[in-house]
């Protein structure tokens, strides 16, 4: 994960030093803002000793997890919700349908 990030904003500082290099006067000043924060980011990820990193690693395999059932009760949700069969849907919402109607009088006049 740690190399991931290096790798990352490696590429950041390298794509912020072509914009400094190609930028004109009116963006060449946001362009080097975005350099020394994208230097700032690559120190920080290259810090044996980065508390934000270490947390993530610790608790990355919990947060695997809770996506997981997270995405499982999201399908089972969206299975419920759009069957496979349209069969089960469309006899699901001509119930819901009858079932709003039958307080209607039809023959009231």
């Amino acid at each position: 994960m740690r190399k991931g990030l290096i790798d990352s904003y490696t590429k950041a500082v390298a794509q912020m030093e072509e914009s400094v290099k190609k930028a004109d006067a009116s963006t060449k000043k946001l362009f080097e803002d975005m350099l020394v924060e994208s230097k700032k980011n690559l120190k920080d990820a290259q810090d044996p000793n980065n508390e934000m990193i270490k947390n993530y690693e610790s608790n990355y395999e919990s947060m695997v997890k809770m996506n997981e059932t997270a995405y499982q009760q999201q399908m089972e949700k969206w299975e419920e919700e759009y069957p496979t069969d349209h069969i089960v849907s469309i006899k699901r919402r001509l119930q819901q349908f009858l079932d709003e109607i039958k307080v209607i009088d039809f023959n009231a006049g």
